[in-house]
């Protein structure tokens, strides 16, 4: 198994926000050449793509009122 580049752990950090400024500069430099990278921020966009296409589902009126009287 191939192993993948110890920076891809920053693609995440990129897309949460925990990444910024100097860092996040130094990263996406280092992502324009490493193919592991860039195909950790590709997999990254897809899923929150994914993720903002799924349904929102509020919850049944009883599970609120449980949820309000556990506050």
């Amino acid at each position: 198994m191939k192993a993948i580049c110890a920076q891809a752990w920053q693609a995440e950090a990129v897309e949460d926000g925990r990444l910024s400024g100097a860092e996040r500069e130094s990263f996406e430099r280092h992502a324009a050449t490493c193919a592991d990278c860039r195909r950790e921020r590709l997999v990254l966009a897809e899923l929150r793509a994914r993720a903002g296409r799924l349904p929102l589902s509020e919850p049944a009126p009883l599970e609120r009122r449980r949820q309000r009287q556990l506050l």
